[in-house]
């Protein structure tokens, strides 16, 4: 099975070359621009170069994310029919810079907002009727957020759900908190 998965190509990569390539992929998870130029000896397309370190940048995101062991991610390589000529040198740098590619995706989920909530008010009432319907009894909560954006503005943001989008927003945030808590940890 070794050589038929998303990762063969590191076959072709000269041994002495592939740690490179390897570093340059986890480099680029931290904000570190990969220069596809570098490897033109290994890929004389840029494109190819880019696709390369983008399946790479891949593999380690998805292991960092559900914060693989090295024995973890030794077998996930082999589950994919990773070369075994590379996936020594992979699992090798996987162990080395875990907690750099685990900090890296922290930095970079906390980031997606940069509001800050000041203050919420919330309340739950029972829509009786409705234009279409003469009786509905269908619970509703309002939920109001006050935000405070980067530039000291503040902001209202008015949420209004039934009862199934409530239960859904919650297991939502409870996902993203597990994830979060797996992150940081």
């Amino acid at each position: 099975m070794a050589g038929d998965g998303p990762l063969a190509f590191l076959a072709t990569v000269p041994a002495e070359r592939l740690d490179v390539v390897i570093h340059a992929a986890i480099d680029s998870i931290n904000g570190d621009a990969p220069l596809a130029s570098r490897f033109a000896d290994i890929w004389p397309s840029q494109d190819k170069a880019l696709h390369a370190l983008a399946e790479l940048t891949s593999v380690f995101r998805k292991a960092g994310a559900s914060s693989q062991s090295k024995q973890e991610f030794a077998e996930s390589l082999a589950a994919i029919g990773t070369p075994s000529n590379a996936s020594t040198a992979l699992v090798e740098a996987f162990d080395t810079r875990a907690a750099d590619i685990r900090a890296a995706l922290v930095s970079s989920s906390s980031s997606i907002s940069l509001a800050q909530l000041v203050d919420f008010d919330w309340k739950a009432s029972i829509v009786m009727s409705s234009d279409k319907l003469a009786s509905i009894r269908q619970p509703v909560l309002v939920l109001n957020l006050r935000l405070r954006n980067p530039d000291g503005t503040l902001r209202e943001v008015v949420f209004e759900t039934s009862k199934e989008g409530l239960q859904s927003l919650l297991t939502s945030l409870d996902a993203a908190n597990k994830a979060k808590l797996t992150l940081s940890s």
